[in-house]
């Protein structure tokens, strides 16, 4: 799964490695998988691999949840995610 993440996006061999493996499993599923990653290099490597509406914030998955937690840092936001995947998009970062 590593090999095949690296051939699908050569830029991913610098990010962390457990968003690499969190990645490599991810791109061997067809089925909805959400992803949860603050890791900016991991979620421009999602955006390359075309994984991008599976991004969420840590925020969201665990207002789903039913937890009712205040107090996350800045970049396990929704609006964090929001903005950064924004820029992405229109190749700012």
């Amino acid at each position: 799964m590593r090999a095949g993440l690296l051939v699908a996006d050569p830029g991913a061999a610098f990010i962390d490695a457990g968003e690499r493996d969190l990645l490599s499993y991810a791109v061997t599923q067809e089925a909805l998988l959400l992803l949860c990653s603050p890791d900016k290099a991991a979620i421009s490597s999602a955006f390359r691999l075309n994984l991008f509406d599976r991004l969420v914030a840590l925020e969201e998955l665990a207002l789903v949840a039913g937890v009712r937690k205040h107090g996350y840092g800045e970049n396990h936001t929704k609006e964090w995610l929001t903005s950064y995947k924004t820029k992405v998009q229109l190749g700012i970062l």
